[in-house]
């Protein structure tokens, strides 16, 4: 009983996980790290991007992408001047 119950629970945050809105988890005058679900639609991913680049006075530029803990993503993006 106690292992459907974990992996109802375990199911049950991958999905609001999956949900949730990128974040920006490091923020640097020259970069910007941007968390995500590997379903999070690029649009919102960029946008996220910029507005950290934003706070410099810069634009997102994309760089890459990898696995982060907990099969989350994390994009790098340099902050490059105007």
């Amino acid at each position: 009983m106690n292992y459907l119950k974990n992996a109802i629970m375990g199911g049950t945050l991958t999905m609001l996980a999956a949900c949730a809105d990128p974040v920006i988890s490091d923020l640097e005058d020259d970069k910007v790290i941007v968390e995500h679900s590997e379903y999070a639609p690029a649009e919102k991913i960029q946008e996220e991007a910029q507005r950290g680049c934003d706070m410099h006075g810069k634009v997102a530029q994309y760089v890459s992408t990898r696995v982060a803990a907990n099969y989350q993503m994390a994009s790098l993006y340099a902050c490059m001047d105007k």
